[in-house]
């Protein structure tokens, strides 16, 4: 054996230092490769902190832009419902000032109509009172002796006569009427209040708007429609199905077939022909006669 040993050793031995010097420089170029790879990492970093800052600020925008968003949608909502407020306070306002001015003109029409009912168009003492048909006449009527009124007369006034007042068809009196007696034909139309003290006869579909006042007989045809209440002292007859609200008579009451009442007062007699409807009962000191179908809402009370 030689000073470094056989030959076969010193053979093993470069053998080993060749693999070391090999593996040596693997390491070197991994190192290599892990210190490019950790500078890209490096850049990656940099990249990934700039993108999520920039992220951040974006959302940060979002959500400044989404609140402020709803901060205007809140404020155009609050002036929505202001506005819509002052549009039905407005509404509030003008429909109140259109039932004033309705009113005011009301009236002044009912006030225009009373002093036209004071001014008598036509007046004489000792001759009749002659209508032709067709007329319009602003103002009243009066006389001591007897008015004649023709077909589709309009009277804005009140007619008084100290004897008997005679309306044609379709007459339409705007004002009260005083006489003995008060006749009138078919489908005539009284706006103010009628009074006679020996009767009054009213023909077939007059529409009474206020009310009948007589010391005698009241008589009315058919289909007569009543759309105040009245009292009267005489009797009561009516036709064929009628309208009336209360009926207060201190004497008979007789309702044809088919006619309504709401109440009745009779001081007398009450006859009620078939089919005559009352709502709200009845007062009489008489007698009673009920005919077929008829119905009576409310109490039958019998005076005494």
């Amino acid at each position: 054996m030689g000073l470094f040993g056989d030959k076969e050793e010193l053979e093993e031995l470069k053998a080993n230092l060749e693999e070391l010097q090999q593996e040596n420089e693997s390491q070197r170029e991994q190192i290599r490769v892990y210190e490019r790879d950790r500078d890209n990492f490096r850049e990656l970093k940099i990249v990934a902190d700039r993108l999520t800052a920039e992220n951040k600020a974006l959302l940060s925008k979002i959500e400044t832009f989404n609140s402020e968003k709803e901060r205007i949608a809140q404020g155009l909502n609050a002036q929505k419902s202001t506005f819509e407020e002052d549009i039905q306070r407005l509404r509030g306002i003008i429909a109140e000032k259109e039932r004033e001015i309705s009113d005011i003109s009301t009236q002044l029409t009912s006030k225009r109509d009373e002093i036209a009912s004071k001014m008598f168009a036509i007046s004489s003492k000792n001759t009749d009172i002659s209508l032709p048909d067709g007329l319009s006449l602003s103002g009243g009527l009066k006389t001591e002796r007897n008015i004649v009124v023709g077909n589709d007369v309009t009277v804005r006034g009140d007619i008084e006569a100290a004897d008997t007042v005679t309306l044609g068809a379709r007459t339409v009196v705007v004002g009260a009427i005083r006489a003995k007696n008060v006749i009138s034909k078919e489908g005539c139309e009284f706006r103010g209040d009628v009074y006679a003290t020996d009767k009054i006869l009213l023909g077939d579909k007059a529409t009474i708007i206020k009310s009948l006042d007589c010391d005698g007989l009241i008589k009315f045809g058919n289909q007569i429609e009543m759309k105040g209440d009245f009292h009267t002292k005489g009797d009561i007859q009516t036709g064929t199905h009628c309208i009336f609200k209360r009926l207060h008579s201190d004497g008979e009451v007789v309702l044809g077939s088919g006619t309504k009442a709401l109440h009745i007062i009779a001081g007398g007699n009450v006859e009620l022909m078939d089919g005559v409807v009352v709502e709200e009962g009845i007062e009489y000191g008489g007698q009673m006669k009920i005919g077929k179908d008829v119905h009576i809402g409310g109490m039958i009370k019998a005076r005494s």
